[in-house]
């Protein structure tokens, strides 16, 4: 009965799964990893001699769930992707046999009730084709962005990732140097932090850069929190304004630079136009003066004719 009741809970499961005891053999594949697979219980449960291994991968060598014991071999665990081992748990990705479909499996030691022996391995497999496809065709337009990106540890001054648009605008790497990036640019990654505090994305931020090479280059920062393997983290899309900027510095020099030969040009004029309104002037003055001398000089000449 309770055999019964523990099968039946094991074949509705939403995640394919099954189980090897101490010898190697399957001793439980549920309903959902028979239509994964297309193996039927019936032709698995008993069989060793990897025959979980020979069913997924086509070859009969240790697998995933034989990492649970063995934590040195290097050249099994490269065959995953994403492989992570926590505690008694491993963690990995790795494509289907002949197929274009990526399973996740994780992997966990088996006690018995009162934990002090193991009993067995088991392994619950997810098809994570669909993810897997998103993340490549993430990649691909990612690595070929003619912008800056970079994805960033968001609590650990650490970058995951950054695509050749972004080394060749930085001058850093992931291999060279990385971490004067963040010691010359430390105020404003601080800056970024805040603001993603508050906001948890940031759009049209204008930043400077110092490259590898001490000069500064010029952008539009837009980044946002996303999650990776469950991990915070920050993804900087960067719009190259460098050629812009300095061009907007060279007009505002030559604005500047127009702007006092026109001031002092206007100056010269000014005074030019001064002095000739000086000297205008004073002829007025003359001229006015001997024009009251002569009025006055005939006023004169024309009261001693009628006197007479």
């Amino acid at each position: 009965m309770i055999e019964t009741f523990a099968e039946i809970i094991l074949d509705n499961l939403p995640d394919a799964l099954y189980a090897v005891n101490n010898n190697g053999e399957v001793v439980i594949w549920n309903k959902k990893i028979e239509q994964l697979t297309g193996v039927k219980k019936k032709d698995v449960l008993g069989k060793g001699n990897y025959e979980y291994s020979y069913i997924f991968y086509g070859e009969r060598k240790p697998g995933l769930i034989d990492l649970l014991l063995d934590k040195t071999n290097k050249e099994l665990e490269s065959l995953y992707d994403n492989f992570k081992r926590e505690g008694n748990t491993v963690i990995g990705e790795r494509k289907f046999k002949g197929q274009e479909k990526y399973l996740q499996g994780l992997a966990v030691i088996l006690y018995n009730f009162e934990g002090n022996s193991i009993i067995g391995e088991f392994v619950t497999i997810k098809d994570i084709t669909p993810a897997k496809e998103l993340e490549n065709n993430f990649l691909k337009i990612f690595t070929a962005s003619p912008d800056p990106i970079a994805i960033t540890n968001y609590n650990v001054a650490e970058f995951i990732n950054v695509n050749p648009a972004w080394e060749e605008f930085t001058g850093y790497t992931l291999k060279s140097n990385i971490e004067n990036f963040f010691y010359n640019n430390s105020n404003l990654i601080k800056e970024i932090i805040n603001k993603l505090q508050l906001e948890n994305k940031i759009q049209q931020m204008e930043i400077c850069l110092i490259k590898n090479d001490n000069t500064n280059v010029y952008g539009i920062l837009s980044c946002s929190t996303i999650y990776i393997n469950n991990e915070k983290c920050i993804i900087s899309i960067i719009k190259d304004i460098t050629k812009q900027k300095k061009l907007e510095e060279n007009l505002k020099m030559v604005r500047l630079k127009n702007e006092s030969k026109i001031n002092t040009y206007a100056i010269k004029q000014n005074k030019k136009f001064d002095d000739i309104m000086f000297k205008h002037n004073k002829d007025i003055r003359e001229s006015l003066n001997i024009s009251q001398h002569i009025i006055k000089t005939l006023s004169t000449l024309n009261g001693d004719v009628n006197a007479r």
